[in-house]
């Protein structure tokens, strides 16, 4: 169950006004505004599955934007050091295909967005076993899509690879 508090955080998170959050939780502003002033106050069950989705699709969208921003430069800084990196590559190109359902993009940009971040469980900087954790996310990723990666994106990652 949410709080008052919880309102105020997600609504910052998502960047968005009282009035455009109030519209998509179907509800009025002086509402928002009560949750808000009140970190307490305990919001009705009916809203959960609203809050839910717009804290989903707000990890989407940023999971979406890192890799679109860091996907290319962290696979060309470590071309040689990572075992992983077609199969990488691979779930990228998976990313961009329309087929692709969102929920499943949605797996595969987390454990993307998870490898492009420097700090993580290991970090990556630690020698030899830095990249474990993000090799453990992309293999993750590849058994839960296998059915959706085809060959086709396997051989975009490798004449992708194949030309940097």
């Amino acid at each position: 169950m949410y709080s008052g508090k919880d309102i105020k955080e997600i609504r910052n998170k998502l960047g968005l006004e009282q009035t455009n959050f109030a519209e998509k939780l179907g509800t009025k502003v002086y509402t928002i505004r009560y949750w808000e002033q009140n970190p307490d106050a305990k919001i009705k069950e009916k809203y959960n599955s609203i809050l839910k989705d717009l804290i989903e699709s707000n990890t989407y969208n940023e999971n979406e934007k890192k890799v679109e921003e860091d996907f290319y430069q962290k696979i060309k800084d470590n071309l040689a050091r990572i075992p992983f990196l077609r199969d990488a590559v691979a779930l990228y190109f998976a990313t961009q295909d329309p087929a692709i359902p969102t929920i499943k993009k949605a797996v595969a940009y987390a454990a993307l967005a998870y490898f492009i971040m420097p700090i993580d469980a290991i970090p990556d900087f630690i020698p030899i076993t830095g990249f474990i954790d993000d090799a453990a996310m992309i293999t993750g990723a590849i058994a839960a899509l296998e059915s959706m990666i085809t060959q086709d994106h396997r051989d975009k990652a490798e004449e992708w690879l194949d030309n940097l």
